[in-house]
């Protein structure tokens, strides 16, 4: 590819993960009117359909892609597992964390 093209592209998702931080944010204000609880509930659903989403991509589309090719099967399972354990790990030291 050429170089251009990347830099394009790049700045082009940059862009769209600005416009949808500000626009999930703006959902957020407008659906609970100021109120903490409502505001929290919402924020709630909207983690819950963008971890949703982001499951069901890595699940269905990436992961069944990257382990059908032969020879490194079982180190990318290995990389796969430390990641989602160093998640784990963190969330278990930092429960309250936000």
């Amino acid at each position: 590819m050429k170089t251009l093209w990347i830099a394009f592209c790049a700045c082009l998702f940059s862009i769209q993960v600005l416009i949808g931080g500000l626009g999930g944010m703006e959902i957020m204000s407008m659906l609970s009117g100021g109120d903490r609880t409502t505001a929290a509930l919402v924020s709630t659903i909207l983690q819950g359909v963008a971890c949703g989403t982001f499951l069901y991509i890595t699940t269905f589309e990436i992961l069944p892609h990257e382990l059908e090719k032969t020879g490194t099967r079982l180190v990318k399972l290995a990389c796969l597992f430390i990641g989602v354990s160093i998640v784990v790990a963190f969330m278990l030291l930092f429960p309250d964390a936000d």
